[in-house]
């Protein structure tokens, strides 16, 4: 779940939860928009897109009553999740997604494994932790393995190491452009490298307004949206305090544009 602070001239702070599947939709229709002259093709494109929209499903249930901080009472966001929670949701979305086949498994097996070893320092110093995180490491070495056998046994399927490698980087462009949008209301400037070596740069230029440079999608402009739920950015001992505060829909509205 993302948690992102809104601040309002008249009242006091808020909070928009949104769902990490919400997160991932958003992902997918900027990948589905993709492709425009002059950027890596998004290829192959049914099953890679299956993978980007769904590479976030395992959150559904855990999301439906998520967890508190016993610290400052705030729900729980994607960052703040203890590891053995964590594991649990990414294995529960890797064995989602392969039902997809097996680039679908591979990609996100292979997203969720680089999200591990890039906050290494949050488990590296506690022996259990390190000993969970390895055994998850080495359970998904195994079956990215199964999956790019089985991958590489596709009719007309050339070169299907390269091709898993390029599939995961366009699950980590789009996941991290989706984030970009969701997390702050005021993100800082920011470029993020396609496959093919191309630097997509997005900032702010208005309210709800994003300026992409170089442009790499069909449309010549995209109007996206992600659906959360408001509430009052307050401290909630409870379970039953969080599940009954007062909540309101949220909707999230940007307009991408060439810079």
């Amino acid at each position: 779940m993302i948690r992102r602070t809104v601040r309002t001239a008249t009242g006091p702070e808020q909070w928009i939860l949104i769902s990490q599947v919400e997160h991932a939709r958003l992902a997918g229709e900027l990948a589905e928009s993709w492709g425009r002259q002059g950027v890596a093709a998004l290829e192959p494109r049914s099953e890679l897109l299956n993978a980007i929209f769904h590479h976030d499903d395992g959150w559904a249930d855990w999301e439906r009553s998520p967890g508190l901080d016993p610290k400052t009472g705030r729900p729980l966001q994607f960052t703040e999740m203890p590891l053995v929670e964590s594991l649990a949701i990414w294995e529960d979305s890797i064995t989602s997604a392969s039902h997809f086949g097996p680039l679908a498994g591979y990609v996100v097996s292979g997203h969720f494994c680089e999200l591990l070893r890039r906050f290494s320092s949050r488990w590296k110093g506690d022996e259990a932790m390190t000993s969970m995180a390895q055994d998850f490491l080495d359970s998904q070495a195994q079956r990215q393995a199964e999956w790019s056998a089985e991958w590489a046994q596709r009719p007309a399927t050339s070169e299907p190491d390269a091709t898993l490698a390029n599939a995961l980087r366009f699950l980590q462009l789009f996941d991290s452009l989706s984030l970009w949008l969701c997390c702050s209301e005021t993100p800082e400037p920011e470029a993020f490298e396609s496959p093919g070596g191309t630097k997509i740069a997005v900032r702010l230029s208005g309210p709800g307004q994003v300026a992409v440079d170089p442009w790499p999608f069909q449309p010549e402009s995209l109007q996206l949206s992600a659906v959360g739920r408001s509430l009052p950015a307050s401290r909630y001992d409870t379970p039953p305090a969080f599940a009954t505060a007062p909540v309101q829909p949220a909707t999230l509205n940007w307009r991408l544009l060439p810079a």
